[in-house]
């Protein structure tokens, strides 16, 4: 999912981190035999913190929690970047903001 806040045109990015959860990597939906449920989503309900954005807290980190889900890009790291960012299945992790 993506989200977006309606801003007007700046010359600076509004942007200051890019969160990014990441629900398949070791799951697996399907239709038949194990349909994805409201409570799938619970941790990144409480990760999203719609409620205060500002106050974010990532489960991921390299050594800590490897198997955390939630993590945020820095903007000046992301757009440093000569590639798109890996946020295929299992790859989101292997980023490495300089």
């Amino acid at each position: 999912m993506l989200f977006f806040d309606k801003k007007p045109a700046s010359e600076t990015p509004w942007t200051r981190k890019l969160w990014i959860y990441d629900l398949r990597t070791n799951k697996h939906f399907t239709l038949k035999t194990s349909p994805l449920k409201r409570e799938d989503l619970d941790e990144f309900v409480a990760c999203y913190n719609a409620a205060n954005r500002h106050q974010r807290k990532a489960t991921w980190t390299p050594k800590r929690n490897p198997e955390g889900r939630w993590r945020a890009y820095d903007y000046k790291d992301l757009i440093k970047r000569d590639k798109p960012l890996p946020v295929s299945r299992g790859h989101i992790d292997r980023f490495k903001a300089d």
